[in-house]
């Protein structure tokens, strides 16, 4: 299985500027990809413009590319315009009836849901509520006033997922397996034991997936493959790589793409069932996402957005894949 971010939830970012086609330049290179593996959408859920956000799963399933949604998210957290999450504070895009009423309306192009980064975020939050640390106070108007993570939230998507056929991809950087020296009140073993709890309870629902975006480019050597394969032996469906420019930190941009290839390979040399990719910019040529500006319009190459950047065609090459030029 392949994974495609293509729309993050900035306000800068295809879906908000209701850009019908850039969108179908990048779903015409994820029908290539299709022809060699399962291939998916991954889009931001909580679009305050809802009716944008609709129109681009009308694309989508015109066009029988099936998608995920970002249904818990540290993005709902820390990204704000143009943003309308149901519950800021948890990560939370939308309610369990609004994931429902998606379902029975695109039925199965809607394939599956991603919770990501609620680890690392509860890890971010607290240390910066008790121990010391500024990393999220640009955003601390929507901490949360218990845990960032909680089980109750992860339950009740993993049962959504698992009573409509589903599958759910968890996604974080953040594992007690590479960060042994955590504070205990941030409770990591206990929700990573909660995690594996409801993994066995909803069975063959989670692909359970290691990020390679940790801060600082800590990913680089991490033995990954064994920790994630893990899961498997607790019920999980699967596991799998969210590979990332980030894994450049704060140059995803210039992310060499020999290394994002050399990921992947491992990663499906590894056996995992699912690799996903972001960010979007990185593949297609959109803006950078801006946390708080819209320059779409202003962006040099408008005219030609949503065609394959170099990278992608790189990427295509690697995996066997052949993409057409434009």
């Amino acid at each position: 299985m392949l994974v495609f971010s293509i729309d993050q939830g900035f306000p800068n970012g295809p879906v908000q500027n209701d850009d019908a086609s850039g969108l179908r330049r990048a779903i015409d290179d994820l029908k290539r990809f299709a022809t060699n593996y399962d291939t998916y959408a991954l889009l931001a859920a909580d679009q305050r413009n809802k009716t944008y956000l609709d129109a681009a799963f009308d694309l989508l399933s015109q066009n029988d590319v099936p998608f995920i949604l970002e249904a818990l998210s540290s993005d709902a957290t820390t990204l704000e315009a143009g943003t309308a999450p149901y519950d800021r504070s948890h990560g939370q895009e939308l309610s369990i009836s609004e994931l429902q009423e998606y379902k029975a309306r695109y039925g199965s192009h809607f394939a599956g849901i991603r919770l990501h980064e609620l680890f690392s975020m509860n890890f971010t939050i607290h240390a910066s509520k008790f121990h010391g640390q500024d990393w999220a106070n640009a955003f601390k108007k929507n901490w949360p006033d218990d845990d960032y993570f909680q089980s109750s939230l992860v339950e009740a998507h993993f049962r959504f997922a698992a009573q409509n056929r589903m599958f759910t991809i968890f996604s974080d950087w953040l594992w007690s397996f590479n960060h042994k020296a955590m504070p205990p009140d941030v409770k990591q073993q206990q929700y990573e034991s909660q995690l594996r709890s409801l993994i066995g309870r909803f069975p063959n629902t989670v692909i359970v997936t290691y990020a390679n975006n940790e801060p600082g480019g800590h990913s680089r050597g991490v033995d990954w493959l064994p920790a994630m394969r893990e899961y498997v032996e607790y019920r999980a469906r699967g596991y799998g790589l969210s590979d990332q420019a980030w894994l450049c930190d704060n140059d995803e941009i210039h992310c060499p793409i020999d290394e994002v290839v050399d990921w992947a390979k491992a990663a499906f040399r590894g056996g995992v069932m699912l690799v996903e990719t972001e960010p979007y910019w990185y593949w297609w040529k959109f803006p950078k996402g801006q946390m708080e500006r819209n320059d779409y319009a202003q962006y040099p190459n408008y005219r030609t957005r949503g065609d394959a950047t170099p990278n992608l065609y790189r990427f295509a090459a690697a995996l066997g894949v052949s993409l057409r030029p434009r």
